[in-house]
């Protein structure tokens, strides 16, 4: 049987239904894919400038541009902004716990949007940190933050590469915590 013709399974794993739609755009680039057999050199940038345009960049790629954070924390990160971290919102959509209420203030449902930065505990981390890198922002929602923190790091120099390590970081130990949280929930 190809690859071509493999039915995804409704359970099957984000990351493979996301591969196995890309199986039909491999017609598009048939012509130089031929090309490079023909010459019998692979050139990967030539693929990928074909494959990429516009419509497929984030707003948010250039956060983790020169970003001194640890390469954890950089990973916590981009499964935030893509919205696949396991927070236990995401976890009971999956039948895999019950209780869904925030892990640290006990007050409102655990999603993205909650836990980094509506949720008055990581708000009040966020706050510190703003404060400690002398910069005067009142946080907002999550995608006010977002937003806010994209257009912060749209410069150079040494305050926004500050920002970008303290963003991912925060993000990695809310994860962590996170973690914690459930572990001790699932025992």
């Amino acid at each position: 049987m190809s690859v071509m013709n493999v039915m995804v399974g409704m359970n099957s794993s984000w990351v493979i239904k996301y591969i196995m739609d890309l199986r039909g755009i491999t017609t598009q680039y048939k012509q130089i894919w031929d090309n490079m057999l023909q010459n019998r050199k692979f050139n990967m940038k030539k693929i990928y400038d074909a494959m990429i345009d516009d419509n497929t960049r984030v707003t948010w790629r250039y956060l983790f541009k020169n970003n001194c954070a640890r390469p954890r924390a950089n990973h916590v990160a981009w499964l935030i902004f893509h919205g696949k971290l396991g927070t236990k919102n995401r976890l009971s959509h999956f039948g895999l716990i019950k209780e869904n209420f925030s892990s640290l203030c006990k007050t409102d449902d655990e999603s993205i949007r909650h836990l980094f930065f509506e949720c008055r505990i990581t708000n009040n981390i966020w706050k510190y940190i703003l404060k400690w890198q002398e910069v005067n922002h009142v946080p907002g929602s999550w995608q006010d933050e977002l937003n806010w923190v994209i257009k912060f790091t749209a410069r150079n120099g040494w305050r926004v590469n500050m920002m970008k390590l303290a963003l991912s970081e925060t993000l990695g130990w809310g994860s962590t915590n996170l973690r914690d949280h459930i572990a001790k929930l699932m025992c």
